[in-house]
């Protein structure tokens, strides 16, 4: 029964996460694209600056 219950457990945080994550992407910016990958914008070194440009 413990067992069970850890499962169901898990299950329903999974599912959080998950509806989370899709609200946040497709909800909010409406576009379903993300507006960045996370780095601080302006540096040379970034590494996200440069797959913007392979999306293309």
């Amino acid at each position: 029964m413990l067992e069970i219950i850890i499962v169901i457990g898990i299950v329903v945080i999974v599912a959080v996460m998950a509806g989370r994550s899709f609200y946040r992407t497709f909800l909010i910016s409406g576009t379903g694209k993300n507006d960045g990958c996370g780095c601080a914008g302006g540096c040379q070194g970034c590494a996200c600056k440069d797959s913007m440009y392979l999306d293309r």
